[in-house]
C-alpha cells in the first residue's frame, strides 16, 4: 500500500524542466521593444558632432526592406494595362473567323500563339519604354494569323503595322481575319446609332495593316520599321544569325524577341542593348517564355541611314524596295483618306486563294464586299 501511495504522488506532482541551473533572462513584451525603438537615438560622437541625423528612429534602421516582384525586371516595370473594348472587339472578330486557336501550320494549333493579356503587356512596355505610338511603325516577323499586328495597329495608333510569314495558309488566314475585320468596320459604319459604334468598339486600325507571304531574310534593310517583333522560339540559329545582320544594317532603334543578351549578343551578334524582361505565356499550352526588349547600341552603329530618333519622332523616311508596297498601301492608311487601294489589294488577295467559285458568288457589286 505504502508502495502504491509513493507511486500516485510521484505521477500525481507536476515535471519540472531541468535547466542545468542556467535560467533564461525574462522575455521583453513587444510593446516594449517598438517604445524603446522610438525613444532611441543613435549617440553622438565625443566632438558633439553627428555624422548623421540622431533622431534616426532604431525601428526605421532595422525594419525589414519589402521583397521585389518575381514579374518585375530589375524592379522597373509591372504592366497591368486591361485591353480596350476596341481590342476585346477585334479578337471577337478573329475568333469568328478563324477560331480561338490559330491551326494548319506544320508546329501545331499554337505555333506562336500568345495570351491577348501577354500581347497588352507587351504593348504597354513598348509605349511606356520605347515610345510606340504615333511616328512609329512594327512589324512581326513570322506574324501567323496576325493577331500581334491587329493588336499592335488598335491600341498604340503606330501608323503601319506589318506582318510577314512564310507559310502560306497562315498568311491566307490573316488575310481572311483582316478581310472580316473590315467587313466589320463596314457593317459598323453604316449603323445610325453611335453609341453602338463605340459600345462595338470597331477596328477602324485594320486599315493600317498589310501582311506579306514571304522570306523576312529577302530585304537588305528593316527600314522603315521602328519597333521589329520576332516570337523567335522556333527559329533556326542560322536564321537569327542572317536576321541580326539585316538589323544591323538597318536605322530600327528596338528589337522585340525571347532569346536573352548572351545569344542575340555575344552568338548572333546583334548591335543591341538590353531595356526589359518579363514572363508571357502561350494560349492553350499553358507554356511560359521570357520577352526581351532591346534597344540599339549607338555605340556599334555605323550605318549611312537616318536612324529612328531615342528622344523624339520615330518615323524612319528611308524605305527598303521589299517593304513599298506596304508602305504605298498601309501607312496611315494609305495615300487615300479611305484606305480603298488596301482594301482592294485585301479583296484581290482572298478571291485568289478561295478560288474562281468565290468570284462567281461575289460577282454582283452588291454581294461584293464593299469598301
Amino acid at each position: 500500500m505504502m508502495l502504491k501511495r509513493v507511486r500516485n504522488e510521484v505521477h500525481s506532482s507536476p515535471r519540472k524542466r531541468v535547466n542545468n541551473g542556467i535560467s533564461k533572462p525574462p522575455r521583453t513584451p513587444k510593446k516594449k521593444v517598438d517604445d524603446d525603438c522610438k525613444s532611441s537615438k543613435i549617440p553622438t560622437t565625443p566632438s558633439g558632432k553627428d555624422n548623421i541625423s540622431s533622431t534616426i528612429k532604431l525601428s526605421e534602421v532595422c525594419s525589414t526592406p519589402k521583397k521585389t516582384p518575381r514579374s518585375c525586371f530589375k524592379g522597373s516595370f509591372t504592366p497591368k494595362t486591361p485591353c480596350s473594348p476596341t481590342v476585346n472587339r477585334l479578337y471577337s472578330v478573329i475568333q469568328g473567323a478563324t477560331g480561338s486557336l490559330g491551326g494548319n501550320g506544320y508546329n501545331g494549333p499554337i505555333y506562336g500563339e500568345l495570351t491577348r493579356v501577354s500581347m497588352q503587356r507587351i504593348i504597354a512596355a513598348l509605349k511606356e519604354k520605347c515610345q510606340l505610338g504615333i511616328g512609329s511603325s512594327f512589324i512581326d516577323i513570322g506574324s501567323g494569323l496576325g493577331k500581334p499586328c491587329f493588336h499592335v495597329a488598335e491600341d498604340s495608333q503606330c501608323e503601319l503595322s506589318v506582318g510577314i510569314e512564310m507559310e502560306k495558309i497562315r498568311y491566307q488566314l490573316s488575310i481572311h481575319n483582316q478581310r472580316s475585320i473590315l467587313k466589320d468596320i463596314f457593317s459598323s459604319k453604316s449603323s445610325k446609332n453611335n453609341e453602338d459604334l463605340e459600345t462595338k468598339g470597331v477596328c477602324m486600325a485594320a486599315k493600317r495593316i498589310f501582311f506579306i507571304h514571304g522570306n523576312a531574310l529577302s530585304p537588305k534593310t528593316f527600314n522603315p520599321f521602328t519597333h521589329i517583333f520576332m516570337f523567335d522560339i522556333g527559329f533556326p540559329p542560322e536564321t537569327l544569325k542572317k536576321l541580326g545582320e539585316t538589323f544591323n544594317r538597318s536605322a530600327s532603334p528596338y528589337l522585340i524577341c525571347c532569346h536573352n543578351q548572351k545569344l542575340m549578343i555575344e552568338k548572333y551578334k546583334y548591335n543591341v542593348e538590353l531595356m526589359e524582361q518579363f514572363k508571357i505565356s502561350l494560349s492553350g499550352s499553358g507554356e511560359n517564355h521570357t520577352i526581351y526588349i532591346y534597344k540599339r547600341d549607338l555605340s556599334k552603329y555605323n550605318q549611312t541611314g537616318s536612324l529612328g530618333k531615342l528622344d523624339g519622332s520615330l518615323r524612319i523616311e528611308e524605305v527598303d524596295p521589299f517593304w513599298a508596297k506596304a508602305v504605298e498601301l498601309a501607312r496611315l492608311g494609305g495615300n487615300d483618306d479611305m484606305g480603298s487601294s488596301l482594301m482592294a489589294h485585301v479583296e484581290n488577295e482572298y478571291l485568289t486563294f478561295t478560288g474562281s467559285e468565290r468570284r462567281t458568288r461575289s460577282s454582283s457589286a452588291k454581294k461584293k464586299l464593299e469598301f
